[in-house]
């Protein structure tokens, strides 16, 4: 039994090892003041003004985005699902 959970515990090192990266990237692209799950359409623009961009709802349950300067805000319906932070354009 002991060996198992020797060859499990190797393995999940290594495997943390090779995602910090990836990790590191995700936490990165978290959003301190950005518009928060449940919140509606009109709690989001009476916070944060209009969106720069907004994208029409695709899809079943609709699922639609608003692009701000900072961040984009995806909506399931009226309600926010889930808000990132835009990725800066690399320099050609």
């Amino acid at each position: 039994m002991l060996l198992p959970l020797t060859t499990f515990a190797e393995t999940e090192t290594r495997v943390e090892s090779g995602d910090e990266l990836e990790i590191v990237s995700i936490h990165a692209n978290q959003c301190a003041d950005c518009p928060t799950l449940g919140m509606t359409m009109a709690d989001v623009e009476a916070k944060y003004g209009a969106p720069l961009e907004q994208r029409d709802a695709v899809g079943e349950p609709p699922i639609s985005r608003w692009v701000f300067e900072g961040f984009t805000v995806y909506f399931e319906r009226q309600y926010v699902l889930h808000s990132v932070v835009n990725r800066k354009k690399k320099p050609q």
